[in-house]
This record gives C-alpha cells, sequence and structure tokens, in this order.
C-alpha cells in the first residue's frame, strides 16, 4: 500500500526537520502524515475517476485501519458510498454492517441514514428506505440532495409506484451538471419506463403539467410500437424528436436509443429449438413451442427473422447432446432448449460451448460448473416464493407462517420463501405441511397457528374440574403474514378454512399456483383478499387481451386452460435473445418480458419479477403489492370497478 510505503520514509525525516528546526521557528503546513493522507486520498479518488473502485476501496480501508475511530468511521463510509455507487451492492453490505452508529460524526449523519436506506434497497425494504431517508432541506448542496432523490425513486420503484419514481428522477435532473451524471439518470427513467404496460404509458402522457414526464412516456409508447412493427424505429423516433424539439432526452439518449433498439430486434441468422415433442414432457414442449413460433411471426415486416430448426428432445435423456451436437453442424448459431433440469446439467457437463445455449430451466443449485455460454431462464415456482419474501418485508411482516403441501414441490417452495425470508430480517415462527390429497385442513392449521395447544389447555382444564367450560380457542399471536403454496383446487379449500380457525385478520400471500389461469369467480370466491403472483401474460390480458394474446389462443384454443405460462415462456424465449448483451452489461437493464420483468444476473441467470393482484368478487385484479394503500396505487382505474363492483 503507497500510503503505508510514504508514511515509513516521512515521518523519520520528518523528525530530523523537527530537530534541526527547533531552534529557530515552528515548523508551517501539514505534517507529512497529512501529506501522505492527503496523497492517499488523491490516489483513490484518480482511481474511482479511472473506473477503478475495488483498488480505491482498498485505499480507503488501509486509511481506515490507521485512523482514530471516529475517522476510521468516515473512511468506511467513503467505501460504503463507492462501492453502492460502482455497483458492488452485496460488497457494500458487507461494509455497512461495520458502520457503528454511535461513532459516526454528527455532520455525516445524513450520509449515514443515504447508505442505510440504500442497503434497505439491495434488500428490497423499499417501505423501509422511505423511512430511513433524511428530508432534503435548503440548506443541502445540490449533490447531497441528488443522493436523497436517487435513493427515494429507487425505494418508490421497487415499492410499485413508478409514477412518483419518475416524477423524482425527473425534478432531480435538474441538480445535475455533469453529461455522464445526467446520461445515469435518463437510464434510470427509461429502466423504470421499459416496466410499464402501455394503458400506463399513455395516463402518464397525459398528466397535465407535466412535460417532460409527458414525452418521456410517448418515447416509450413510440419504441413499443416499433417493436410491435407498426413503424421501423427510426422513423418513429424521428418523429418524437418533431414533437418534443426541446425534451432533455432528444439530444443524446434518442441518438443512442435508435441504435440501441435497432439491435435489439436482431437477432441470430439460424436458431434451433431443443424441446421434448414426444414423451411424458410433450405437452410442455409443444406448449413452449407454440409460445416460441407465435413470438417469431409477430415480428414486423422489416425485421429480418432468423431461420429456426425444432429438434424433438423426447425424453430428454442422453438424445439431448446428440440433438445439440446436429443443431451445431446444422449452422445453428444460437440454441433455446433444453426443457428439463437433467438435460440442462448434460449439456452444461460438455464443457466449453461451441455455440451458445438459453435453457429453458436452471442447473441444480450443487451444480459444479457452469460453460461461458450457457444462459439459464424458467420458472422457477422458487422465484415467485422469494418475490413473495420480498412483499412481505416490504410490509414490515417480519414473522410468518408458511403453509405449503407435502412433498418435494412443496419443500421447494418453503426453501425458496425462507432463504429470501431470513436474509432480509424475517422470522419463520411456524411452519406446516398439509396433505394436498385431503379436503380437511384442520390439523395443519391448528398446528399452524398453536391452535393445537389452546384445545390440549382446554382439556386438560376439564379433566382437572371435571365438567364442560365455556372456551374462546385462541391462535398464537406473533403472526403477521401467512406464505400458502397451493394448486387452486387446495387453496379454495385452504382458504375458508383458515378463516374459520382465526385467521381471516392475516394477509396471506400466494404463488401463482392458486390460479387457474381463466376467471372463474363462481369457484375462486373464496379466495377474496388472498394475494398472488402472476405473469403478466396472464393478469394483463384478463379483460382486454394484446393482439398476441388474441392470436395465440386463435389458433391454440387450449392455450388458455392447458399450460398457459409455457407458452408465455416461448415467447419469452424468443424475444429475450437480442437482448442477452445488454442485460448483462447493466444491472438496471431491464425486459418487460410476458413472464415478468426479466433481469440477468453476474451467473447469466434470468430472473423474473412477475406482477401482483388479489380476488375480488371472484376475479382475479392486479395491483402494484400487497396491501397497498390506494395512494400507492397506479393502475389508473379504481380495482374494484375492475372487478365488477360498480
Amino acid at each position: 500500500m503507497r500510503f503505508k510505503a510514504l508514511r515509513a520514509v516521512t515521518i523519520p525525516a520528518l523528525l530530523l526537520v523537527l530537530i534541526a528546526g527547533c531552534a529557530t521557528r515552528p515548523p508551517a503546513g501539514p505534517s507529512a502524515e497529512e501529506q501522505a493522507v492527503e496523497q492517499a486520498q488523491a490516489e483513490a479518488r484518480d482511481l474511482l475517476d479511472a473506473g477503478k473502485p475495488l483498488a480505491a476501496v482498498r485505499i480507503y480501508r488501509d486509511l481506515a485501519d490507521e485512523a482514530e475511530p471516529e475517522q476510521a468511521q468516515r473512511w468506511r463510509l467513503q467505501i460504503v458510498e463507492a462501492l453502492f455507487d460502482a455497483g458492488f451492492p452485496e460488497l457494500a453490505l458487507e461494509w455497512q454492517r461495520e458502520l457503528d452508529a454511535r461513532t459516526v460524526p454528527p455532520e455525516l449523519e445524513t450520509r449515514k441514514a443515504i447508505v442505510d436506506a440504500r442497503g434497505a434497497i439491495v434488500q428490497r425494504q423499499g417501505v423501509r428506505a422511505l423511512r430511513l431517508l433524511p428530508p432534503v432541506t435548503e440548506d443541502m448542496d445540490d449533490e447531497l440532495r441528488a443522493r436523497i432523490l436517487a435513493v427515494r425513486a429507487d425505494a418508490y420503484g421497487i415499492t410499485g409506484q413508478p409514477g412518483r419514481a419518475l416524477a423524482i428522477r425527473i425534478e432531480r435532473e435538474e441538480l445535475l451538471s455533469a453529461d455522464d451524471a445526467i446520461d445515469a439518470n435518463h437510464e434510470a427513467i427509461w429502466s423504470l419506463l421499459q416496466g410499464l404496460p402501455a394503458d400506463r404509458l399513455r395516463e402518464l402522457g397525459a398528466e397535465e403539467d407535466a412535460p417532460v414526464l409527458n414525452g418521456w412516456a410517448e418515447l416509450a409508447l413510440a419504441v413499443q410500437r416499433a417493436r410491435m412493427g407498426e413503424k421501423p424505429v427510426p422513423t418513429v423516433l424521428d418523429a418524437w424528436r418533431e414533437d418534443y424539439a426541446g425534451h432533455p432526452a432528444s439530444a443524446r439518449f434518442v441518438a443512442t436509443l435508435r441504435d440501441r433498439v435497432t439491435e435489439e430486434m436482431t437477432w441470430p441468422r439460424r436458431m434451433a429449438l431443443l424441446v421434448p415433442l414426444s414423451g411424458r414432457l410433450a405437452n410442455a414442449g409443444q406448449a413452449i413451442r407454440d409460445g416460441l413460433m407465435a413470438a417469431y411471426y409477430d415480428q414486423p415486416d422489416y425485421v429480418e427473422r432468423p431461420r429456426i430448426a425444432v429438434y424433438d428432445t423426447g425424453s430428454e435423456g442422453p438424445g439431448v447432446t446428440a440433438a445439440y451436437e446436429r443443431a451445431v453442424d446444422a449452422g445453428a448459431e444460437f440454441v433455446i432448449g433444453p426443457l428439463s433440469k437433467d438435460a440442462v446439467a448434460e449439456l452444461a457437463g460438455r464443457g466449453p460451448l461451441e455455440t451458445p445455449i438459453l435453457s429453458l430451466n436452471y442447473l441444480p443449485d450443487n451444480a459444479e460448473k457452469r460453460p461461458q455460454d450457457l444462459y439459464q431462464f424458467g420458472l422457477l415456482p422458487e422465484d415467485e416464493a422469494r418475490e413473495a419474501a420480498d412483499a412481505a418485508i416490504q410490509n414490515d411482516h417480519f414473522n410468518a407462517v408458511t403453509l405449503v403441501p407435502a412433498g418435494n414441490w412443496g419443500g421447494r417452495m418453503i426453501d425458496g420463501f425462507r432463504s429470501r425470508y431470513e436474509t432480509m430480517g424475517g422470522v419463520i415462527v411456524e411452519s406446516s405441511r398439509y396433505n394436498s390429497e385431503a379436503s380437511d385442513y384442520g390439523r395443519s392449521i391448528q398446528a399452524l397457528l398453536n391452535l393445537d395447544s389452546s384445545y390440549a389447555r382446554e382439556r386438560r382444564l376439564q379433566n382437572t374440574i371435571g365438567r364442560d367450560v365455556r372456551f374462546e380457542p385462541r391462535r398464537r399471536q406473533d403472526i403477521e403474514v401467512i406464505f400458502m403454496a397451493a394448486m387452486p383446487r387446495q387453496a379454495r379449500l385452504l382458504e375458508p378454512q383458515l378463516e374459520f380457525h382465526r385467521a381471516g385478520d392475516l394477509p396471506v400471500y400466494a404463488t401463482s399456483h392458486v390460479f387457474s389461469g381463466v376467471p372463474d369467480p363462481d369457484s375462486d370466491w373464496d379466495l377474496n383478499g388472498l394475494f398472488f403472483t402472476d405473469l403478466p401474460w396472464i393478469l394483463d390480458n384478463l379483460d382486454d387481451p394484446d393482439p398476441l394474446y388474441r392470436s395465440v389462443t386463435e389458433h391454440w384454443p387450449g392455450s388458455r386452460g392447458q399450460y398457459p405460462r409455457l407458452y408465455a415462456l416461448g415467447i419469452d424465449a424468443f424475444a429475450v435473445l437480442p437482448h442477452l448483451g445488454r442485460l448483462g452489461e447493466n444491472d438496471r437493464a431491464v425486459l418487460n418480458g410476458r413472464t415478468g420483468r426479466l433481469t440477468l444476473d453476474a451467473e447469466q441467470r434470468i430472473h423474473r419479477q412477475p406482477r401482483w393482484a388479489t380476488f375480488i368478487k371472484g376475479r382475479p385484479v392486479p395491483v402494484n403489492r400487497p396491501e397497498a394503500t390506494p395512494e400507492e396505487e397506479e393502475l389508473g382505474e379504481d380495482i374494484r370497478t375492475r372487478a365488477g363492483d360498480s
């Protein structure tokens, strides 16, 4: 470390100077040690400017190790800020834990609150982040105000309030002067817009007294129209620039957007699809194939479509490797598939891949290695369980119980929920398994709510006094939320039985499995008030289906009943290919897909964030997040009206 070396050299030299000069006059200017610190700081700043944050962090770490406790906290705060800014959130969280609030100097409390809020956002605790953030005051400089507003916008974004997040981002831009900061703010605005459906964008485009917001919304709509093939990308962007010549995005951002969107609509020239079209997985494979081909033919005429060859992988045993090799020999530049975990693991075990693969499932968690050109995508039920855990923490529910079926699937669901929930500080106070073949779940629910202990106390009391007593059983009072995993039949039985057993006041979060995919108010009436996740493909097409959904259901009528979500997987498997590079380069990058908001992690696993809905009068109705207040809902229409309550 240069700072330590410099200190070792300069301090003895400084002592000689002091001895020689003590008879004349006291030394002037900073000491040698102070100069060493200043030099180290300057070196760290240069490294940050050069895009080498980890090297800068090492300098700050050494400075903290040498400093007194209060000054050490200053350096550690600098480390946390640098790591957050550079896109190392998990590492920032580790350093954040070393920031003791008691020894942070008072003048740094605002900065400490900001990094605490950023840490909450990394853990998807948006409500907590909003509470931690200090208010913006007039005595703050522009940089500090801009930091607070950026974190506040991110917090509103993950709590399902994109309208507020957009307004704050637009307000924040007035505080920015550097081109790179403005460009980053534009990218954040664009990421928010990419997650919004067309009807919401139209509402934002029509808001009064919001010309900048109107322009951004119209730009997102223009790009959506280009992607749907209404007009070429250059045409829609040129028309937008004519209408919004003075808009902040009309200069640099739109210029880069033209090339970006054009590239996003460019597929490999030859592709191969490896799915089972025979054997036990044939129905699933056929649904994926049909969804992919629907997306293929939905591309605009001016887009050069790839040539696609389909290979039947059958039972997805050893034949998967042979199918992949045939596809490569035939000139495939990209392969989609296979479907089963074992088949994905088999191809991954071959070592380096001749042609990149987008698998339709994920490697087992204990997989030893992943080839560099393997991307993983699928409909993991654990993703939805983790989303439920996120929502619970967002709503300050830190004590949960879980109710899942016995067997492997139920185990996966509870593991997915627990891994996320406990990481964010939640506690699972009780878990219960039920027999999915049964109809009476009383014993499982009583054990979950600790009612069996209450009934046992009643029996002991009766035995002691020798006669019946008036008794009102009480469930345990430390429960704040219930996580349920169930298929439609089980959910329709579990929900009323939970209410019967005095848990009707507790929010219930579930996954998409509780909904068949087809509205059935009579059968789902007892699910009123239950919150569940599902695909945009399902929820966005309940009342006013989009053209692609209508096309799929017309050509394959069974797509609304059996395997509807696998059709969406096929659509997104085709649509995501041109975006893989963009998603991998920017941790803010998102694709608004039919299976959810898609992001790509460092292990090249695609994660999807589904939508939330609740049942009202037996019909599923989209909401921004469970238990959101009316002020937080930004759907543009009263959800009860949508459920036919008007």
